[in-house]
């Protein structure tokens, strides 16, 4: 269901019971009784009631919630002298409706009010934030578990591709919701085995495949899910099987990628809209800190200092000397962390050659590490030729530098 068919779906006239079941049907809740709480408080927030309503002095209002029309009508002591004097004494809800038209006439001795409303156009950032509040209430808050460990360890993820419903070829094997969930158990398997008193979870971008279907010309034919869907799938997957099942996760890093932008073009949304709203989503749910840039962080973890980009941006093509001086310390071991590429080969440019390794780059106090990424192939990288297998990267601090484990998934 795309961003479009839900506020219309919201605004329409259907009754509330009818709006709940499909928007079950469609994955946006998974609860029949819990959509059709949301549903009703939504549109009661929103100033659409429907019907016709009398309240307890008589003052009337009607709502066409179709036509995105109301009437409020009421009487006072003395006539208004003027629009504002009527607004004044209006109960409608101005940020949801602005006046058509207004007249007054004496009534039994008083004088009666009515007003005519249109319904104020709704932004697509007001629909969110109504079905992103609803999440937050119908999700249980995850707890941190915790275990006897030692050490600090960060575990590295990168390219989710959540939606993204690929049936494999000749190289890959089919990806699906299904698959990439099965991997991030594993994953979490594999670092809760390194036995970690604390662990900082860093996630390197492209949540989901698509948010409108159309990054190029035939995503459509290769996705599940879209749209809020994809967004809330995969905010649950993190937050259930990553975040939940991880033992004394401490903080969560996240950075958008090309892929979780909320427009078919990327000019439309250079943010990174899409991962904003998981990490909103994930901040509103999981009791461990939450940190979201779309273009870059730099925490300092365990006395080493860390870059995390999603690596489609221009500044991770910069030579890596020069990304740690603006953005990294000289007194720290700097680490560069990067997803994109759904490869482990990192590329380093000189002026007259590039020279390729795998895994990652080094000097004497910055190393450069390509995430492997978590989906194993689709089409559009197939076409490129790109292929790899699923993996994660751990890293903990070792006397002048670090351990790095490039891990399967």
């Amino acid at each position: 269901m795309t961003q479009p068919q839900i506020k219309a779906l919201l605004a329409s006239n259907t009754l509330t019971m009818r709006v709940a079941e499909e928007l079950v049907a469609a994955g946006v809740y998974t609860s029949l009784q819990t959509a059709r709480k949301e549903v009703a408080g939504y549109r009661k927030l929103s100033g659409m009631i429907e019907g016709h309503h009398v309240s307890d002095d008589g003052r009337q209002m009607e709502t066409d919630i179709g036509k995105g029309t109301a009437k409020e009508v009421f009487t006072v002591d003395n006539p208004p002298t003027c629009l504002e004097d009527a607004l004044t004494q209006s109960r409608a809800d101005l940020d949801v409706w602005e006046l058509d038209k207004w007249v007054w006439n004496h009534w039994a001795g008083r004088y009666q009010v009515k007003l005519w409303f249109k319904q104020r156009e709704q932004a697509a950032e007001d629909v969110f934030a109504g079905l992103m509040d609803a999440y937050r209430l119908s999700a249980q808050r995850t707890p941190r578990p915790a275990a006897q460990g030692s050490g600090v360890g960060v575990v590295a993820l990168a390219d989710f591709h959540f939606g993204m419903d690929y049936k494999g070829d000749y190289k890959n094997d089919p990806f699906n919701v299904d698959t990439l969930t099965d991997t991030v158990r594993r994953v979490a398997d594999r670092v809760n085995v390194m036995g970690y008193e604390e662990v900082h979870v860093c996630l390197l971008g492209d949540f989901i495949e698509s948010f409108s279907g159309t990054n190029h010309v035939d995503t459509w034919k290769h996705l599940s899910e879209y749209g809020w869907e994809a967004v809330r799938g995969v905010t649950e997957l993190i937050r259930t099987e990553l975040i939940g099942r991880i033992r004394n996760v401490k903080a969560v890093y996240l950075v958008a990628g090309n892929h979780d932008r909320t427009s078919m073009k990327k000019d439309l949304d250079p943010d990174g809209q899409a991962a904003k709203m998981v990490a909103d989503l994930l901040d509103m749910t999981v009791a461990v800190p939450v940190h979201f840039d779309y273009k870059l962080l730099n925490p300092i973890i365990d006395g080493v200092q860390y870059i995390l980009t999603h690596g489609d941006k221009g500044l991770s093509s910069r030579d890596m000397l020069a990304l740690t001086l603006e953005y990294g310390s000289q007194h720290l071991y700097n680490v560069l962390l990067q997803g994109h590429n759904h490869s482990r080969k990192t590329v380093k440019g000189y002026r007259h050659a590039i020279q390729e390794n795998t895994t990652c780059l080094e000097e004497s106090n910055v190393r450069k590490i390509t995430v492997p990424p978590l989906v194993t192939g689709g089409a559009y990288s197939a076409s490129l030729g790109r292929h790899s297998t699923a993996g994660l990267t751990i890293i903990r601090r070792s006397g002048r530098g670090i351990d790095h484990l490039d891990a399967a998934a």
